[in-house]
């Protein structure tokens, strides 16, 4: 049996989530965070998060949100607010 694939998607904090939360400390140094690793696997579900300060966090993976499209509300939500659920859409 194949081993269960994940991926790791890096994105900036989201401003509400910093408001909301407050202070979260770098993984690496304990200065304040404002970067999010989220570990998903091959089904995105998510696995876990973490927070890095801007000097020691991965290369980001994620673009700034433009909100343009309700894909983009969903993927801020899930990576950029500290979403420890998933989010689907009702139709």
């Amino acid at each position: 049996m194949p081993e269960p694939t994940t991926r790791l998607i890096v994105a900036k904090r989201h401003w509400m989530h910093v408001w909301k939360v407050r202070n979260q400390l770098c993984v690496v140094c304990g200065a304040d965070s404002r970067v999010i690793a989220t570990l998903v696997d091959e089904n995105d579900e998510f696995v876990s998060q973490t927070v890095y300060c801007n000097d020691h966090a991965p290369e980001l993976t994620e673009l700034v949100s433009t909100g343009s499209s309700e894909g983009d509300i969903v993927r801020d939500i899930a990576f950029r607010l500290g979403a420890s659920f998933s989010v689907t859409d009702e139709e």
